[in-house]
């Protein structure tokens, strides 16, 4: 599964790639162009998505109610995104008890604490996802990863971080 806006730097169309290399799995797609007309790379994501070969989906925009129930669906999730700050998608998948490969960007080395699967290019994302669907020890190892990977985004450890925060400019530090 790869979820994002339908544009380059989301990396949809290195996720074409890694699906058109594994044609045993069905791969889908979630979302769309927010931007309309004025999406980069309309056209040339347009005629790729067109071609696709029949076992890779695209939905379109969904709601994000329906989002828990389609990540439980999927068996991981690929985020191939060239650029981001707090992405929501993969720790939405991770908690929703999936493994995530990331792109490897320093984006993420800056926001994660736990370490986190990543590929570099097309051939490592390929590569990761062959190895998470056809070894089950290795796809357990992915889901504990996820698993690790949430904790840092827990609502009361937050919580008491900001309090912390909140006592230390309170008392001058």
């Amino acid at each position: 599964m790869g979820v994002g806006q339908l544009q380059s730097r989301k990396g949809v169309e290195d996720f074409l790639d890694i699906a058109e290399a594994l044609p045993e799995a069905t791969f889908v797609w979630v979302g769309g162009r927010p931007f309309g007309k004025l999406t980069e790379g309309i056209k040339r994501i347009n005629t790729r998505i067109k071609e696709a070969s029949p076992h890779i989906h695209f939905t379109g925009m969904l709601d994000l109610k329906y989002m828990p129930s389609v990540y439980a669906a999927a068996d991981l999730l690929l985020f191939t995104s060239y650029q981001e700050n707090c992405p929501l998608a993969p720790i939405e998948a991770a908690a929703c008890g999936m493994p995530v490969v990331y792109r490897d960007i320093r984006e993420y080395e800056l926001l994660y604490e736990q370490p986190y699967l990543k590929a570099k290019n097309t051939p490592e994302f390929i590569e990761l996802t062959k190895q998470l669907l056809n070894e089950p020890e290795f796809y357990q190892q992915g889901l504990a990863i996820s698993s690790e990977l949430i904790k840092q985004f827990d609502q009361e450890k937050i919580r008491q971080q900001l309090i912390n925060l909140y006592r230390e400019v309170a008392a001058g530090k």
